[in-house]
């Protein structure tokens, strides 16, 4: 029946009702038309978004390949600035070095020159002082035998005048034994009557003095002598200690005038040195900079030409596409009302599987928490069961122990009035109560010992139900302190592992950053072209694509009817509403993945709250259960949503892909 619809076709320009068919059989094979000539444009649409599709993703390769160009160059134009900044700084590290080497070897030189000063100097002071130490010594020796010769001279005196003393004696015992009468003095001075004897001693007195005169005259020219010879000596010193010290000061003055020269010389010769490594390194770095800019310049035309090409071949591809598209235009026709009932379909299916998939989840959680409710009750019932079983073995225990208690006190109690009825009454023991009296005082003591053991066991009771309390408040406390110091070290060891994990993390990034630039580095231009071989490879085999596809379009508009404008027009008006309901599913499903982020701020800051209110409560400020039992609702509201969201882009993807499949 196809078969002949097409040969019909082919006949006559518009469908018309064949000779054998009915028009049921008529009605049939045109809607059957209609669903080929759909399929048909539902396979050049798919063709035609196929081929834009790879459009964009060939414009995307092609502007990460010129990102990438750019960054490389940027990349090989840093490395070339750094190195050429590490250059520079190496030479100017190398001209300080050299400026240091030289200042090094001056100063040393300065040094050893200085030190050889000094070494004269200390030298020479050596010689000067061992000089004014022998002149000093002989010095000495002078004044020595100056004192030895004025001691002798007083030794001499003192002698003189003993013998002075002695012949002043000797007159005055003279003069008293020869009398003084008659006696005349002469003119001449003398006394009349002198004798000889006189004479002689008088003679002697005089010749004593004048030897005494003679003596001090001589010491008197020698003291004169000595100081006159110690001022000479004096002089002579001073002297030498002048012309020493302006011998010193001359050298002095020498030195420091040839250290200064040789400075100078020193200082001229790394300065010329220095000039000329830097016009060297300005040389070679010009040399370097001419190169690089003559490389770049050979690389930007060559990038110029490669885009100039690629753009021709891409202004002839949109040519193409344009005209291919707007012979499309021309022909593309659609149905709304089937699509919008498919879209309202589609739309209730997804409203109900959301709900459903909410009335399970909320169901599931209900489920789970009265699972969890049951089995706390059923503990708390064996825990309540196992504690009357221990209480009642604890009361029959004692209430066991108290009766042997009791039946020994009263066995002990008979033995002693016994006893002490026998010492009291020597008469034979009256014979025990018997009957209701004995009945009577048994249950009295019955009765009494229960009382106490009722007493006992509420007392009991009570102190275990205390102490059962308070150990479960205890163990409560410790438990939940036990809880927070396990999640606070599980925190502190994860915060840790992931502080570990992105340092490592970081070190891996930065060696592979540090391997891919050098391997970039070291095979960019055969990449850049490869890229580009394969990029123009990929040009042309779509352009071949592309005039395949549009023979193959030319063929099918040969053997196209004439009645296909209204279902282009439908075509249309379907690919505008799909656009549409797709844009709104795109809106809401952004609407709905702004309330998960929003949900994920609220959550991030009730955790921020959480640990403030932690840290608080450790300091003993604040209670925590509201906070945690907020942020406990807040993540399984959470959870609920994230599944939902997931569920629900899933059967977006889903739906889609039907979508396009039935297209």
């Amino acid at each position: 029946m196809r078969a002949s619809g097409r040969r019909s076709e082919r006949g006559s320009g518009s469908p018309s009702l064949h000779s054998n068919e009915s028009e049921e059989q008529f009605e049939r094979r045109l809607a059957l038309e209609r669903d080929l000539q759909s399929e048909a444009a539902a396979r050049h649409e798919r063709e035609v978004y196929r081929n834009e599709h790879e459009l964009q993703r060939f414009e995307k390769a092609t502007e990460r390949e010129e990102k990438a160009d750019s960054r490389k160059q940027e990349e090989v134009k840093e490395a070339q600035r750094q190195a050429l900044k590490s250059h520079v700084r190496h030479v100017k590290e190398d001209e300080e070095g050299h400026e240091e080497f030289l200042e090094r070897e001056m100063r040393e030189d300065a040094k050893a020159e200085r030190e050889d000063v000094l070494q004269q100097e200390v030298k020479e002071r050596r010689e000067r002082k061992e000089a004014a130490e022998e002149q000093e010594q002989q010095r000495k020796e002078e004044m020595e035998a100056a004192r030895r010769m004025e001691k002798k001279f007083h030794s001499q005196r003192k002698e003189a005048r003993k013998e002075e003393g002695k012949e002043k004696q000797e007159e005055e015992a003279v003069s008293a034994l020869v009398p003084a009468v008659g006696r005349k003095r002469l003119p001449s001075g003398e006394e009349e009557g002198v004798g000889p004897e006189e004479e002689k001693q008088i003679s002697k007195v005089e010749s004593v003095d004048r030897k005494e005169a003679r003596a001090r005259e001589k010491l008197q020219e020698e003291e004169r002598e000595h100081h006159q010879q110690e001022d000479e000596r004096e002089e002579k010193l001073r002297h030498m200690q002048g012309k020493v010290k302006e011998e010193e000061e001359e050298k002095e003055e020498e030195d420091k005038q040839q250290s200064a020269q040789f400075v100078r010389r020193a200082e001229a010769r790394a300065e010329e040195e220095v000039s000329k490594e830097r016009r060297k390194v300005k040389e070679e770095e010009k040399a370097d900079l001419e190169e690089h800019l003559e490389r770049s310049r050979e690389e930007a035309a060559q990038r110029k030409k490669e885009r100039a090409a690629v753009h021709l071949m891409e202004k002839k591809r949109q040519e193409k596409i344009q005209k291919h598209e707007k012979s499309e235009e021309e022909k593309v026709k659609s149905s709304r009302s089937d699509w919008e009932a498919a879209e309202r379909e589609k739309q209730a299916l997804l409203r109900k599987t959301f709900l459903d998939q909410a009335v399970r989840a909320r169901r599931k959680m209900m489920e789970l928490e009265g699972d969890a409710m049951k089995r706390r009750e059923e503990r708390r019932e064996t825990e309540r069961e196992q504690e009357v079983q221990h209480e009642k073995k604890l009361l029959s225990s004692r209430m066991e122990r108290r009766k042997e208690e009791a039946r020994k006190t009263l066995e002990r109690r008979r033995a002693s009035k016994s006893l002490a009825h026998e010492a009291s009454n020597p008469l034979p023991p009256a014979p025990p109560v018997q009957g209701s009296a004995r009945e009577e005082r048994d249950g009295a003591v019955l009765e009494r010992l229960r009382r106490v053991d009722d007493r006992d066991r509420t007392k009991e009771r009570q102190r275990r139900l205390r102490e059962e309390e308070e150990a479960h408040a205890q163990h409560s406390k410790i438990k939940k302190f036990e809880q927070e110091a396990v999640h606070r070290a599980l925190a502190r060891d994860r915060k840790w592992k992931a502080s570990e994990k992105l340092h490592q993390k970081m070190l891996e990034r930065a060696a592979e950053i540090e391997r891919s630039q050098h391997e970039e580095a070291t095979s960019h231009a055969h990449w850049k072209h490869a890229v580009r071989d394969l990029a123009l490879k990929h040009v042309k085999r779509q352009l071949e694509e592309d005039v395949e596809a549009l023979k193959h379009l030319e063929h099918k508009e040969a053997r196209e009817p004439a009645g296909m404008k209204e279902a282009k027009s439908m075509w249309e008006k379907l690919v505008e509403t799909r656009r549409q309901t797709h844009a709104e599913e795109e809106r809401k499903y952004k609407r709905a993945r702004r309330r998960v982020l929003v949900s994920k701020q609220a959550l991030r800051k009730a955790r921020e709250e959480l640990e403030q209110d932690k840290e608080k409560e450790e300091e003993g400020k604040i209670p925590l259960k509201a906070a945690e039992k907020q942020v406990e609702e807040q993540e399984e509201a959470m959870k609920i949503l994230k599944g939902i969201v997931r569920e629900r882009e899933r059967k977006q993807r889903k739906e889609q892909a039907e979508l396009f499949a039935q297209a």
